[in-house]
């Protein structure tokens, strides 16, 4: 295992420390497991991705600071036919009720890192297909 990219970070100028990584906003599919056994696996999608972490959009919440499983599915454009989920360790750092949830990213493969790097930089690359918000 590997600890998630650190590139692409930057500091947000009015931000202070809550958010110095840049985001892009795709929509991805995630399999939200919860890795304390006591809940049922769920779907949920997020269209805001960092290099370190993303917000999960819907109503099912798991407590603050639980570490969950995810199984991000990358849309089929930007990594081709190969739609092999990639899995990420996160843990749970916020909740909006009613909205959903911010998980950072706690653990991933190399192979992980490498596709959500690749992601990160085909967005900044290609604006149209994917919006960069600080």
């Amino acid at each position: 295992m590997v600890e998630p990219p650190k590139r692409f970070e930057q500091t947000i100028p009015g931000v202070g420390s809550r958010r110095v990584h840049a985001r892009v906003k795709i929509p991805v599919e995630v399999m939200v497991i919860p890795l304390d056994g006591q809940e049922e696996p769920f779907w949920a999608t997020s269209e805001d991705l960092s290099s370190r972490g993303l917000f999960i959009t819907g109503r099912r919440q798991p407590p603050i600071d639980q570490v969950l499983m995810l199984k991000i599915v990358l849309p089929e454009a930007l990594v081709g036919r190969q739609r092999r989920p990639v899995r990420v360790k996160a843990r749970v750092v916020h909740a909006l009720p009613g909205v959903g949830f911010g998980c950072k990213f706690v653990e991933m493969t190399e192979h992980a890192s490498d596709v959500i790097n690749t992601i990160m930089a085909c967005a900044a690359a290609a604006p149209h297909r994917a919006r960069t918000v600080h």
